[in-house]
């Protein structure tokens, strides 16, 4: 939510009309879920409601706290609306009743993923002190027994062409809709070494020491 909440702050410091609503991840996208049902559990993510000073005052979503999965431009808040993300990847919105739900394919000939739902209630500051309190405090949060961390690929035209993402040990690349596991990280020394020579994260000798002792260590 961090991500996002600091887009929010940057769009209106530029003067556009947009506020924030809460979104529920379903559970057929979460990494450690052994459930395949698309529905959510409660309030969890946050995404950016932003309308044009137009005369059609057309809306669009934005969200930049989705990990590899975020949509790398705005959507047109329009049932079916649908663009190109990174690589073969796409990303559209379906309309359900009163509920959108935010759907991504990795390839041409894969199938549409329901990735979260969202309303378009507006949400409050407050809301997601307690959305954001639970996810990394409560033993019922993944992100409490995991490390994941994810950067964008690109070409060298500077066109998004997939992404590099580590889950726990393991580090994988995936490029114009193909995944490849690129490491295993058997160690937790290796983690680190990953770390910064993936995504330039460099822990010093305190932060190292942090991680012993806690359940996402490599043991």
């Amino acid at each position: 939510m961090e991500n996002t909440t600091l887009l929010y702050h940057i769009l209106l410091t530029l003067g556009f009309n947009v506020y924030a609503t809460g979104g529920r991840v379903l559970k057929a996208v979460q990494p450690i879920s052994s459930e395949q049902e698309y529905i959510g559990e409660h309030w969890n993510h946050m995404v950016l409601i932003l309308t044009l000073s137009s005369p059609s005052s057309e809306k669009y979503i934005l969200d930049a706290g989705f990990s590899n999965m975020s949509p790398i431009a705005p959507i047109p808040l329009l049932h079916n609306a649908e663009i190109q993300n990174s690589g073969f990847s796409r990303v559209r919105l379906v309309q359900e009743g009163q509920m959108w739900r935010y759907q991504v394919k990795y390839s041409d000939l894969g199938a549409w993923i329901s990735a979260y739902e969202f309303s378009t209630l507006p949400f409050t500051a407050a809301d997601f002190v307690m959305m954001s309190y639970f996810t990394s405090k409560s033993e019922d949060s993944w992100f409490t027994k995991e490390v994941v961390v994810a950067r964008m690929e690109r070409d060298e035209e500077g066109r998004c062409v997939g992404d590099v993402t580590l889950f726990g040990g393991k580090l994988k690349r995936r490029v114009d809709g193909k995944s490849e596991v690129i490491a295993v990280c058997e160690t937790e020394r290796e983690r680190v070494e990953v770390l910064e020579r993936e995504f330039g994260i460099v822990l010093d000798r305190s932060e190292r020491e942090g991680i012993v002792g806690r359940c996402s260590e490599i043991v």
